[in-house]
């Protein structure tokens, strides 16, 4: 069928359903949903592993440049430890993605406890690949060998994943929201408009999500690689003596990370899971 591109309507108007949405009663959780979802998710991980190990390396050394730091991670290896992380992503991203869905759309959960729930989830199941990962590329060996779901920094990634969920599914959304109103009356309505417009979204959410996480996300890291050291402690050594620069490069890589990763998964979901 035509749609005139002449009528007085917004860009959404004419957008294609997103793949976000599930009418209620049809469930996302198909075979074909959850592969997808962890296959995406695996790769993007993977494309996000070099920026995690050089986010670790500039915790260890916040007042090194980025350029150092960035030697350092490349000499120790970019991709090292990347196994644990990218195996994790499977059931992670099936969480973020299909289980997302039907918890919100056929359930009716409402987004805030939706993701409340599932970043508890999502928390228990990646607590102790995140920190044999963190020990891993710190000590160059794990030095904690323990299966616990939870322990000490378990807060501190609750945290994160709360922020780096709520960044792709709510800030996301309020931003393309907020860019369709700008451009829609200077962009023609077209696939490739409406892809932009996503990408674009999903780009600067996740990358303003990664960069608040920041501090969760280091106190996360410095509390599984020694245990002893309280939040207070990590808080004085990372940003007492060159606060605003340590805060500035550590938010720069956690928020170019982020948005690789969830920008990468959210790009193919809306390609290959609507």
């Amino acid at each position: 069928m035509t749609i005139s591109l002449y009528q007085n309507k917004s860009i959404r108007s004419y957008k294609t359903r997103s793949p976000m949405a599930c009418s209620p009663g049809v469930s996302s959780l198909t075979a074909s949903s959850l592969a997808s979802a962890s296959m995406s998710g695996s790769f993007s991980m993977l494309c996000g592993v070099p920026l995690t190990n050089i986010g670790i390396q500039a915790a260890k050394k916040p007042k090194a440049c980025l350029l150092e730091i960035v030697k350092l991670s490349n000499k120790k290896g970019l991709f090292r430890g990347a196994s644990r992380p990218v195996t994790m992503a499977i059931p992670q991203f099936a969480l973020l993605g299909p289980v997302y869905k039907e918890l919100n759309s056929k359930y009716q959960l409402g987004k805030w406890s939706t993701i409340g729930l599932l970043s508890t989830v999502e928390s228990l199941v990646t607590y102790t690949v995140g920190k044999q990962s963190a020990q891993k590329f710190y000590y160059g060996k794990i030095i904690d060998h323990s299966l616990r779901p939870m322990g000490v920094g378990f807060g501190a990634l609750l945290s994160r994943n709360v922020i780096a969920m709520a960044g792709l599914r709510i800030l996301s959304p309020t931003i393309e929201d907020s860019l369709e109103s700008i451009a829609k009356n200077s962009l023609k309505n077209s696939e490739s408009a409406n892809t932009g417009l996503k990408f674009t979204s999903n780009l600067l959410a996740n990358c303003s999500a990664g960069a608040v996480s920041t501090i969760p996300h280091t106190i996360f890291n410095e509390q599984v690689i020694n245990p002893e050291r309280t939040i207070k402690k990590i808080l004085i050594d990372q940003y007492k003596d060159n606060g605003i620069s340590s805060l500035t490069k550590q938010a720069s890589i956690r928020g170019a990370r982020l948005g690789c990763v969830y920008t990468i998964f959210a790009t193919l979901e809306n390609k290959f899971m609507s």
